[in-house]
């Protein structure tokens, strides 16, 4: 089909309501890039898009994100996604919120990744439902974020399934019960003695969300080993709260928090880290992110 032939066909389409322009191309291009035909696939691909076929734009996008047949070109994908998910096209709109959510615009994303989420798209329930356990970008919703990654994980999301079980740890009883009332499936209980994982353990940063991370877990046991003092509060959930802002941190990975009485006020300290230079890098660390900090043993 010739473009000229192809132009008239969408212009018909558009009339009638019929299927989008350039169906055969996008096909065919689906096609070759299941036989690892990249080059061909985006050749297929790149005059339907141009000509406003929105699946066209989307698949040409993750070709963009991939480099695959193409350079990979981040903005390129980005305006790609945004043209096709203006259309309503829902891989477009779930991967645009994702690759806007992994850039930090974490504000625009949401909106997308609620609609790819009410549609069931599994890389959108876990990112979404990730971000509001932890209050990423959105106000802290551990009852909703975790039923979200638990249909993900349902939906057979690896990820998902491997951070579940450490999000059931950080619910408290009465968000078991909303949990479980939501669901209709109770998260599963803790085994006695389990202590309250730091953070949950991450996937690779490769579109997938930030790990989930504790409110407060409890404090480590005593023993040799060099420790960090973040400062002096008012309350243990003062403190607590503190730890939140810095337990994310990978410099802070193992280490639990130390909750210290001391007359009106508690110290918040953290540990243990295994050498001087491990506590000093934390504490480099938390300075970046605003808070005083100092090792000690």
């Amino acid at each position: 089909m010739n473009r000229a032939t192809l132009r008239l066909a969408t212009a018909c389409a558009a009339l009638f309501g019929l299927v989008a322009a350039g169906n055969d191309e996008v096909e065919a291009g689906v096609e070759a890039w299941k036989a690892g035909d990249f080059a061909r696939a985006v050749a297929e691909w790149s005059g339907p898009a141009e000509d406003g076929s929105a699946a066209a734009q989307a698949h040409l996008a993750e070709a963009y994100m991939t480099g695959k047949g193409v350079t990979a070109d981040p903005k390129k994908a980005r305006s790609l996604l945004e043209k096709a998910a203006k259309q309503g096209e829902p891989s477009a709109e779930a991967n645009l919120g994702i690759l806007m959510f992994r850039g930090g615009d974490q504000a625009k994303a949401m909106p997308l990744l609620e609609k790819a989420a009410a549609r069931n798209e599994p890389r959108a329930q876990y990112l979404l439902g990730t971000a509001l356990f932890n209050g990423d970008g959105v106000n802290r919703d551990r009852v909703r974020g975790y039923a979200l990654v638990s249909k993900a994980a349902d939906a057979g999301a690896a990820p998902a399934r491997k951070n579940l079980a450490q999000m059931a740890l950080m619910l408290t009883p009465a968000q078991r019960e909303a949990v479980t009332a939501l669901t209709g499936k109770a998260p599963p209980p803790p085994a006695p003695g389990t202590q309250l994982p730091p953070a949950v353990a991450g996937p690779a940063p490769d579109g997938e969300p930030p790990a989930a991370t504790a409110e407060a877990a409890p404090p480590a046991p005593a023993g040799t080993g060099w420790k960090v003092q973040l400062g002096a509060f008012s309350s243990e959930a003062s403190a607590a709260a503190q730890w939140g802002k810095v337990v994310g941190l990978s410099a802070f990975r193992g280490a639990n928090p130390i909750y210290v009485p001391v007359k009106s006020f508690v110290r918040l300290q953290a540990g243990p880290f295994a050498t001087r230079a491990a506590a000093h890098a934390a504490c480099d660390a938390a300075k970046t992110v605003g808070q005083e900090c100092f090792a000690l043993q």
